[in-house]
Order: structure tokens, then sequence, then C-alpha cells
């Protein structure tokens, strides 16, 4: 197997490469792998952990990552790959960045240096989706230790009243690798969804009576 650390060294630039023996993968990783085979050695970088916990590596698909050790997911790859296929896999977080994903209206990852709160990064992320459920947006902030903090924020009522107070909660205030997931409201994609029907079928009738009058 490839030497962890050699690969690292080539890449130490770009972004922060996680070591801990019990770290589990995160939604604010990126992932390399290498494939090395009697044929020689394949290597695929920055694949990014999906929102929904996932990750498409060529060769197996898309499969669950968010909460493996590296050990664990070489075990999992190593078992759907042909035997004599050996795998190395480099963990990276990446750095310098707050991520905000789920139902915000441009999902991405952002310069900390262009941001303090949780209110400017919802900012940079174009403001809340039309879908979004405001009262349980979730703070995911990583430990040195590999673990990490969950903090579910009602945006409405908890943030605005920390403004009044001048932002006196460590949680509104943002550290780099931090992660905010906004979810989607299951009445507000209902809604959207029925108005989007009710379009479709107007835009029928109006269809079928200029049909009418034509004739």
């Amino acid at each position: 197997m490839l030497s962890t650390t050699q690969t690292c060294l080539a890449e130490a630039p770009l972004v922060s490469h996680t070591n801990q023996e019990h770290y589990t993968i995160q939604l604010d990783n990126e992932l390399t792998v290498i494939y090395k085979n009697e044929s020689g050695r394949e290597i695929y970088n920055k694949i990014p952990v999906l929102p929904n916990g996932k990750a498409t590596i060529p060769g197996v698909g898309e499969i669950q990552v968010e909460g493996l050790t590296q050990e664990q997911l070489i075990s999992t790859m190593e078992s759907k790959l042909e035997s004599e296929t050996k795998v190395d896999i480099i963990i990276y977080r990446i750095s310098n960045n707050v991520t905000v994903v789920g139902a915000v209206n441009n999902p991405g990852s952002y310069p900390i240096r262009d941001i303090k709160t949780i209110y400017d990064a919802i900012g940079k992320a174009g403001g809340f989706g039309s879908t979004s459920n405001k009262k349980k947006v979730k703070l995911i902030r990583q430990r040195t230790d590999g673990s990490r903090d969950e903090q579910i924020i009602n945006f409405p009522k908890q943030v605005f009243n920390a403004y009044d107070k001048g932002i006196g909660e460590e949680k509104y205030i943002l550290k780099e690798g931090d992660l905010i997931w906004v979810p989607h409201s299951k009445l507000k994609q209902s809604g959207v969804f029925m108005l989007k029907l009710m379009q479709v079928a107007t835009i029928g009738v109006i269809s079928g009576v200029v049909s009418i009058i034509i004739r």
C-alpha cells in the first residue's frame, strides 16, 4: 500500500490532512483514493463528501462514507474490488472555508475571511431557499480530537435575539471548517409542488379554451 505521508506532502499547501487514528469522515471532507495492483496505480483526487454523506468513487460507485474511519472505508472498498487491488485513502478537511449546504440559493464553500457569523454565511450562500426550514439550521463544528459538535439553531428566533445582545454566544461566531446545514421544510416543498401543479393545470385549461376559440 502506498505511503499516506508521502502522498500527502505533495498536496499539503492545498488542504489540511486529518490523520487521527479514530477520525471519522465528515461532510466537510474531501478524499484522495489510490488504487494499486499489478498493473500500476490510479489516483483520484478531491472526491467530495456529498450533503447526503455519500461519495461517488470511481470503480466503486456511490457509497456511504460519512461516519466511517479511514480503515473502515478501505475495508468496504476493497470488498467491492478485485482481490488483488489494494486501496489507500487520504482524508482532507477543506481549510480556510465555511461550507453552507442544503436549502440555500447558492450552496458551497466560502472563505472564512469574508464571514464572521452564521448570518453572514447564509448571506454569502445567497440566502435561504424557498423551501428552507429556518427553525432547524444545523451548525457542525469539528473538534481538534476528530469528534464534532452539532448545534440546532432556530434561525429567526435565536439568531436575531443574539444580534440584539451583540452576538454573545460563541456558536454564532463561525470558525474555520464549520459546516452549516439548512434542511428543507417538507411542508414548504409540498406547497411548492402544489403551486406548480396548479400552474400546469391552469395552463392546460387556458390552452383548451384557446383551442376551442380558434376552432
